[in-house]
């Protein structure tokens, strides 16, 4: 398993227990997520308010995907519900060419 923190997105790979935190800056985002999926699921979540619960961003993934998202900054975590498994995420920011 090996997690790789680029201080703004991050890589997951071969996970399948919940990583974290890793921050980002804020804006948009493409997330890809590939694991082996059975009843399990994968969510991006981020720190809540209270400074000690993580919420899921958007929709969980229960199966290979991928979404963008607008999200503020903070600390995430890659959240896996077993019995998900060899679970490889990305964070990425999207930066728009002028």
């Amino acid at each position: 398993m090996a997690n790789t923190d680029y201080r703004d997105g991050f890589l997951v790979q071969g996970a399948s227990a919940t990583q974290g935190p890793f921050v980002l800056l804020g804006g948009k985002y493409g997330v890809t997520c590939s694991a082996t999926f059975s009843t399990g699921n994968v969510a991006l979540q981020i720190l809540g308010p209270d400074g000690s619960t993580f919420v899921t961003v958007g929709s969980a993934f229960t199966a290979n995907g991928v979404a963008t998202a607008d999200l503020p900054p903070g600390k995430y975590q890659v959240a896996v519900t077993a019995p998900a498994s060899a679970v490889n995420l990305a964070c990425v920011p999207i930066s728009y060419r002028k």
